[in-house]
Formats: C-alpha cells, sequence, structure tokens
C-alpha cells in the first residue's frame, strides 16, 4: 500500500530532496545538474519551490558555488543520514557487495556513522583505494555471521568470544553543547553550575550506558540528578538536541571530536569522566589476517583522535 503523504511532505517534494542533497554535497547548481541529467535551471527551479514549501532560505548563493544557512545545514544532515541508512538496507537485501573481492560491510551506530565515519570517508578512501565500503547503521547488538556483516564497531565493555576484536577507544566522556547556549547560560564556573541548567539525557535501549548521575559522581558530585528534563533513546538526537541549543549533553568521544573541531558544539566543563567500556571493532575469527580487514583494520587503529584539550 502506497504511504499518503500529507500536506508537510509531498512526492514534489521528495523528488526536489534529491537535487537539494546533489546541490549541497557539490555546492553548485551546475555541476548537481549534470550529474542527475537534468538542465540547470530545472535544479535552480526545483531548489526555489523547496525553498517556497519551507518557508526558509536553504542556500547562500555566491557568483560561482553554493553555501548553506542554518536550514540548509539541518535539511543536508537529514539527506546524509537518509543515504547511509538506504545503502545499508540495498546492500542488506541484494547482496551485491559479497561479489566484490575487497568489499567491506561495517556495521555502526547511527551517531557514530554519522559524526564520526562519515566524515573520514575520504580517508578511507585515500588510505584504501582499493576499497569498497558500505555502512551498515544499527543501534543493537548484531550476529555478524547470520547477518552476513564484516565488521561491528561495538560499545561496551563485553568479551566476544567468538569473533576477533580489537579495542579502539576507552570511554571519555565530557559535557558539551551548542557555543550559543555556552554563551547565554555560561561560563560555568563549577560543576555544580550545570546542574542549574538543561541537562540532556541519554537512557541506552540495548546495555547500560553512563548517565549525568554516573558522571557527576566519577567527578565528586553527590547530588541527585533529575531525569524529568530532556530525555532521548538515540544518541543521534541527543547531540541533534545539544547543537540545537536545548541543553548540556554527555558527549563520548571520539563520535563528538569533529563537531567540537568545527564549533557545532562547545566543551561546557573541562572535566572528562572515564568509565569501565570501550569501543571495539570485532570480526569473524581470522579475518583480520587478510585483506581488505587488515588495511582497514589498520586504518582506525591510527586514525586521528583529537584530545579535547584542542579544542
Amino acid at each position: 500500500m502506497a504511504r499518503p503523504f500529507g500536506n508537510t511532505i509531498t512526492r514534489s517534494m521528495l523528488s526536489s530532496f534529491v537535487i537539494f542533497e546533489a546541490a549541497a554535497r557539490l555546492g553548485n547548481f551546475s555541476r548537481a545538474a549534470e550529474e542527475l541529467n537534468l538542465t540547470q535551471s530545472a535544479v535552480s527551479h526545483a531548489i526555489r519551490k523547496m525553498e517556497d514549501q519551507l518557508g526558509a532560505k536553504l542556500f547562500y548563493r555566491g557568483h560561482h558555488n553554493l553555501s548553506l544557512t542554518p536550514e540548509g545545514d539541518q535539511l543536508m544532515r537529514c539527506a546524509e543520514q537518509c543515504i547511509l541508512l538506504t545503502e545499508g538496507a540495498v546492500t542488506a537485501i541484494s547482496g551485491r557487495r559479497k561479489s566484490q573481492k575487497d568489499a567491506l560491510l561495517v556495521a555502526v551506530s547511527t551517531s557514530m556513522a554519522r559524526y564520526w565515519l562519515l566524515p573520514r570517508l575520504p580517508e578511507i578512501i585515500a588510505a584504501i583505494p582499493q576499497l569498497r565500503l558500505w555502512i551498515h547503521t544499527v543501534d543493537r547488538d548484531v550476529d555478524l555471521h547470520a547477518e552476513g556483516i564484516d565488521l561491528n564497531i561495538v560499545f561496551g565493555a563485553h568479551k566476544y568470544p567468538d569473533y576477533d576484536q580489537f579495542i579502539l577507544w576507552p570511554e571519555k566522556v565530557l559535557p558539551v553543547c551548542s557555543p550559543e547556549f555556552l554563551r547565554e547560560h555560561g561560563p560555568f564556573a563549577t560543576l555544580e553550575d550545570l546542574l542549574k541548567v538543561t541537562l540532556i539525557h541519554y537512557e541506552e535501549r540495548v546495555r547500560p550506558r553512563m548517565n549525568w548521575q554516573g558522571w557527576f559522581t566519577a567527578n565528586g558530585i553527590d547530588h541527585v540528578v533529575t531525569h524529568d528534563e530532556v530525555r532521548f533513546a538515540d544518541y543521534a538526537l541527543v547531540l541533534e538536541a545539544a547543537m540545537a541549543g536545548k541543553g548540556i549533553a554527555l558527549g563520548w568521544r571520539p563520535i563528538v571530536d569533529d563537531l567540537l573541531a568545527t564549533r557545532r558544539l562547545a566543551i561546557a566543563r573541562p572535566e572528562t569522566a572515564s568509565g569501565h567500556q570501550q569501543f571495539t571493532l570485532i570480526a569473524p575469527r581470522g579475518s583480520f589476517a587478510r585483506e581488505p580487514f587488515l588495511s582497514f583494520l589498520q586504518w582506525i587503529r591510527n586514525a586521528d583522535t583529537t584530545p579535547p584539550d584542542h579544542f
């Protein structure tokens, strides 16, 4: 049965969404038109129509290039996530990657894919040019053998006796918020000052995760932290809420590293908490003895994770 479309999302807007993604990614209407086999005027018209429907400008139009407005940047983040999810679904259904010698299907959380792995795709391609990387977003435990997944970046303290495993990064958590929120409500002179503003809570559905109470306790603060403010069960939404200025969130490194480096997030206080969990790369036994597993393992173990003091 076809999904009904209401007044908010129309079929024409979904078509324009594809055009918008190409224009935003390429930074130019002409290049987007060439990629999509359309005329430049058709691309420009579709974007104007989309802006009219949304009631917001999506691009700053320069003489030779385009740049995204805040509204356009928000929509582009959605577009990138849609592409990741679609590619994962197509991969799972078609199984085409299995016919490619140098293909890897990597399962990661939505937040890890969006905020850490996706920005590093150019680095991976440069380091391993023959690699065909397929990204499958999951926010649950997976069975690599049953689901045909080659690699999985998991978070937790579990051991995986049926898989080869490499610990990538220990758990390091620090408080983050938007630069605007910090300017409006900060600076926060003490840890106790954080308790006076809105805290964004993350409630992990799969396994226990450090919460605000645990973070304050790890930093020597015994105040009871209430949970009647902003709560999410999806960490990507936690970060989106923090970037939108809705409060302060716990930021797991290295997921938040790029957001801090690009000033989309700011550090609310310099204290960190180191839990007993870690990010681990797992694969079926013996996989890392052959390519392209070995090259990917070498790349990710050498991947830059900039310390918080840099920001």
